[in-house]
């Protein structure tokens, strides 16, 4: 079920909140599962499912990583926030609706939460992370929609998307380059371990690359007017092997203003898999 506008949005989230309590937490079996109402170990799976089908009854189901994850007919132009001591960073409409929030991990990375409310959601548990190691970074979704709706009592945490960033020569300087490797087709919803065959669908992108300017002696991108200030995080990113003109791009990232840019995308990108591409290259200095 995805909200089919930004009120909606607010309104599937204040049930999450109270979902929480209904049906999150609780005491965690050997193999890492959370249990729930009806989920002893000598019990069927099938309970899992009649417990989340009371829950939604009594209006309190929380909401699908579907609807985060999911793509979109049309582009979709969202603003990131970055607050002033580079640690928490907001994904909202141009009108100022939450729609993600991060926060900085201890080490290279973030945890993305899902708002509710209005309340700030650090108590609660993030719906997304990414993470860098060894020059490679990953996104991770902390709940799968399929494994749920099965009733499987194994927490899976399924791959959304890898990022690669590396430096390239190009006139004078070295301009910031990334590769992102892309859950996709059936697979919107992630690579999961349990429930989906991870070695299937991707799709590959590729940041496209500046072109020296002699006149100003430095390296230009050209943004068609999206974009106002200069930034080592502005971005394009093309699908690999494509031409990389125009207007006509996957995923854009710049900086409109102080602390504030803008990121416009489209399909595969869901909502998550872009902010989680954005929060990566918040990292490019």
């Amino acid at each position: 079920m995805v909200p089919a506008n930004n009120r909606e949005d607010a309104w599937y989230r204040q049930l999450g909140a109270r979902a929480v309590a209904a049906c999150g937490g609780g005491k965690e079996f050997a193999d890492g599962a959370t249990s729930k109402i009806g989920d002893s170990l000598d019990e069927l799976t099938d309970w899992h499912c009649y417990d989340l089908a009371d829950v939604m009854e009594q209006g309190l189901s929380r909401a699908l990583m579907s609807s985060y994850t999911g793509t979109h007919a049309t582009e979709r132009r969202l603003l990131v926030r970055r607050s002033r001591d580079r640690r928490e960073y907001t994904l909202t409409t141009e009108d100022g609706d939450e729609i993600l929030m991060a926060r900085a991990a201890a080490m290279p990375g973030f945890d993305i939460f899902i708002p509710s409310g209005g309340a700030v959601p650090w108590s609660s548990r993030p719906a997304f992370r990414v993470r860098e190691a060894a020059g490679q970074w990953t996104m991770q979704s902390l709940r799968c929609d399929r494994c749920e709706s099965l009733g499987r009592r194994q927490r899976s945490t399924p791959h959304l998307l890898r990022a690669f960033h590396y430096k390239e020569e190009m006139g004078k300087e070295r301009a910031h380059c990334m590769d992102v490797v892309l859950a996709g087709g059936h697979l919107s919803g992630g690579w999961c371990g349990n429930c989906g065959d991870q070695c299937s669908e991707s799709i590959e992108f590729t940041s496209r690359r500046p072109t020296w300017n002699k006149k100003i002696k430095s390296l230009c991108l050209d943004f068609h007017g999206r974009v106002s200030m200069a930034s080592s995080k502005n971005i394009i990113l093309d699908p690999s092997g494509g031409a990389g003109e125009g207007e006509a791009f996957t995923l854009m990232l710049g900086k409109t203003g102080d602390d504030l840019f803008a990121l416009h995308f489209q399909e595969p990108f869901g909502t998550a898999q872009a902010f989680g591409t954005a929060l990566s290259a918040m990292y490019f200095k």
